[in-house]
């Protein structure tokens, strides 16, 4: 993983580095775009997508651990959001997770199907569902901290300080 994040760097580095190119209008659509736009954007647009990369290696990366305890790196956020937010209702823990209510509402559904959480009516307005950690879920956070605890050394390995 660290040789990844490393080539993801040095990537960026390279990239930053090369100039303006004197293009011909017939040359690739990529080769028009990087023409048409300036250093500052390019370096700034190249470090965004630089970052996607990087974070969607790091949740394929997470999931391949996660999946040890039956848990996939979204599931373990929501777990997260649950634990810190616990007694919100699902809306508000969509928004906060940026997900929309249907999804996050399925990713609850699967989350309570592990027995992981339950969802209990409010106590004013019986139409809207809270959201709670069961019991279940206290393994799940002792074997999840040794993982993320393991990965973080992975992640970081090779990284200077």
């Amino acid at each position: 993983m660290t040789r990844h994040i490393l080539c993801v760097r040095a990537r960026y580095e390279a990239e930053t580095q090369v100039g303006m190119m004197e293009l011909k209008p017939e040359g690739s659509a990529r080769d028009l775009i990087r023409a048409s736009t300036n250093e500052s954007y390019r370096a700034h647009s190249d470090l965004l997508y630089l970052m996607h990369e990087l974070s969607r290696m790091v949740s394929t990366h997470a999931d391949k651990h996660l999946a040890k305890a039956g848990v996939t790196h979204v599931q373990w956020w929501a777990m997260m959001h649950i634990y810190e937010h616990e007694g919100l209702t699902q809306t508000q823990l969509a928004e906060r997770m940026q997900m929309g209510r249907a999804s996050f509402g399925k990713l609850v559904e699967r989350l309570e199907a592990k027995a992981w959480i339950e969802r209990r009516p409010d106590s004013t307005d019986s139409r809207v569902r809270r959201v709670f950690l069961r019991h279940a879920a206290v393994s799940l956070f002792k074997h999840m901290t040794e993982e993320g605890n393991i990965l973080f050394k992975e992640f970081l390995a090779g990284i200077p300080p």
